[in-house]
This record gives structure tokens, sequence and C-alpha cells, in this order.
């Protein structure tokens, strides 16, 4: 079942999905928002371009912020699942409840044929593009079912 969004929040999920499509370099399920790309939690390649990856939800927030928001680089693991920039970046995207959030902002919680391809991609080039196909297949999956 396809969830119920508004106009602005499937927007935003395209443009959130095209952001990070267009900027694989700075793209990073394990932070909000960090100078470095990770892997198995270990910080391992600077962040392409202005040097700041995110994940869904950072992207989200920063593509979906109407007035200046102060973004610290705070870890999925570290912030409790109620950390500020969930809620707002849930507000933004439309998603309702702890559990659906979670099902979206971390990638150890994806369905398995998104989440194995993500953990198993390399953190190299190909990798990173690697990552990218699975976390926008996950949106795409999102979209279409609500699951």
């Amino acid at each position: 079942m396809k969830p119920k969004l508004t106009k602005k929040q499937r927007q935003l999920w395209t443009a959130v999905k095209k952001a990070i499509c267009k900027h694989p370099d700075q793209f990073d399920m394990d932070w909000w928002f960090s100078e470095l790309l990770h892997f198995d939690n270990m910080a391992v390649l600077p962040a392409g371009r202005c040097g700041t990856a995110g994940c869904i939800g950072g992207w989200a927030v920063a593509l979906g912020s109407h007035r200046s928001t102060k973004l610290s680089a705070v870890s999925n693991r570290n912030a409790g699942r109620f950390g500020a920039i969930e809620l707002h970046a849930s507000r933004l995207l439309g998603i309702a409840g702890e559990a659906a959030r979670g099902r979206i902002f971390d990638a150890n919680l994806w369905p398995a044929k998104f989440r194995k391809p993500y953990a198993k991609a390399a953190l190299n080039k190909e990798g990173i593009k690697q990552r990218v196909e699975a976390a926008c297949d996950r949106i795409d999956h999102f979209l279409k079912t609500g699951k």
C-alpha cells in the first residue's frame, strides 16, 4: 500500500533520491551528516564536493528545511531513535512512527534485498555506486509499498 504523502513530501523524496544519485560520494547511511564516508563504522574516505556526506534523513533535512537549521555530525547509532534530526527528517518525509523511521533511516533494518547489497559494498568508487543503488531501490520500495 502506497504511503499517504503530500505532494511536497513526494517531491522531497524525489529530490533526496536525485541528490544521492548525483553525489554518491556524499552519501553515508551511518551518519546524519559527516565529513567522512564510513565502512563498518570506521571513517575511511573523505566526503566529496563540499566535504559533507549525509544519509537519507540527512539529505531530507538539508534539502527540505526552509529555515536555517544548525546541523552537526550526529551518528545514527549514538543519537538515539528520537534525535531531533530524525524527528525533523521524519516530518519532512511524512514517515510516521519510530519503527517506520528505523526501517528507512537505519540501513541495518532495511529488508534483506536492500540491506545486503548496501552492507556488502566495498568503500571504493564501485562500492559507493552499489550503496547508492541499494538506497535508491529502498526509497522506491517505500514509495510503492509504504514498507
